[in-house]
Order: C-alpha cells, then sequence, then structure tokens
C-alpha cells in the first residue's frame, strides 16, 4: 500500500484518486463551491467525496456498479454508452458547471489505451450536452496513439485546455488527465441514438 493508499484510508476516503482530483482542483480551481457537478464513472465513490468536501452544490454520479450511498450525493447506475443515459442525467439536471470523468476500461493488457480513448470520448459526448457556458470539464485517459486527437476534438470546445499528471498518479501509470476550463462550444442538445432521435429541452 503506497502513501496516498494509506492516506485515504486514514482520512476515510474510498480510493487513493481522491487526491488525484484535490491536486487538480487545488491547481486549476475546476470546482468551485456550490458548483452543480457530474461524475461520470464514479466507482467506488472517492471523487463524489471530494465534490462535497470542495463544497460543491448539486452532485450527480454515474456508474455501471453501484456504489454505497454518500449523504448529499445522487446517483444513477447505468451504463454511459446507453440511449438513455442523457435522458436519465436529464431527469436530475439540465445543465451543469462541470463534468468530470476517472472513468477507465478493466485492465485486460489488449486495447486497453483504445478503449480508455473511446470511454473518454463518450464522457465528452455527454459532457457536451449538459455543460454549461463557461463550465469545465475534466477527464482520464491512458497516454498513446489517439490521445493528440482527443485533446484536439475537446480543446476547440474551450478557452483554455491542457493535458496534465497530477502528484497522486503513479509514476508507472499510464493515465494522465485533461483539463479543460470555460466551454464556448454551442450545447449539442439533439441525441443521434441507435433507435431513434431525441433534445434534452
Amino acid at each position: 500500500m503506497d502513501f496516498y493508499a494509506r492516506k485515504a484510508r486514514h482520512e476515510g476516503y474510498r480510493a487513493r484518486s481522491i487526491y488525484k482530483l484535490e491536486h487538480i482542483n487545488k491547481k486549476y480551481s475546476m470546482i468551485k463551491k456550490g458548483n452543480s457537478v457530474l461524475d461520470i464513472g464514479s466507482f467506488p465513490g472517492s471523487w463524489l467525496q471530494a465534490c462535497k468536501d470542495f463544497m460543491a452544490g448539486f452532485v450527480l454520479g454515474i456508474d455501471v456498479k453501484p456504489i454505497k450511498n454518500i449523504a448529499g450525493v445522487n446517483f444513477i447506475q447505468a451504463d454511459i454508452n446507453s440511449d438513455e443515459i442523457f435522458e436519465k442525467i436529464s431527469i436530475y439536471r439540465k445543465e451543469f458547471d462541470c463534468v468530470i470523468s476517472d472513468i477507465a476500461p478493466k485492465t485486460t493488457g489488449n486495447m486497453d489505451q483504445e478503449k480508455s480513448i473511446d470511454l473518454t470520448k463518450r464522457a465528452y459526448d455527454i459532457a457536451k450536452v449538459f455543460l454549461k457556458q463557461n463550465g469545465n470539464f475534466l477527464a482520464k485517459v491512458f497516454q498513446g496513439k489517439g490521445v493528440e486527437n482527443l485533446f484536439e476534438y475537446i480543446k476547440t470546445d474551450f478557452e483554455f485546455a491542457k493535458v496534465t499528471k497530477p502528484l497522486a498518479s503513479r509514476k508507472r501509470s499510464y493515465e494522465v488527465y485533461i483539463v479543460a476550463k470555460n466551454f464556448k462550444g454551442a450545447k449539442n442538445n439533439t441525441i443521434y441514438g441507435k433507435n431513434k432521435v431525441y433534445r434534452i429541452k
């Protein structure tokens, strides 16, 4: 167990990833007091805990796995690749100040990096529907082929964007985080699902 894992256990957090978000938020002010936050890929819930520590307002988490209840946090158990995910989110909130994602594929050693890019792109496609003007986006992705294109795809919609690796990331880890601030892109409220087209109003 490394330093951050021990620290998380001692301080009552569910995972060491709490400190990745803490470091990024301290440096880039992604989440501010009273902000509404959508956390994509929430399991086991440490980033949701962090959002409450940052005194965020409305907080909604999504994951395909169930998580134990966190006071003051809403949660949807669902697959983000499903068509229905947009409607499920919109029941709770139509807009968010910040969308964050620590989502990652099950690591098998086979195509993990490509799967990571697909998941992060999906997280951003969801963010484009729900981000407020001047909102912020933060997402993890595994380094490798395609990351530069993904970064450029996201970067064009924000006034500021950067790839960073927080102190709490393990040195051997291939993960990096895309930090994007002040959303200026047009909201994409028309959803083209596999079987239908609908709008989030």
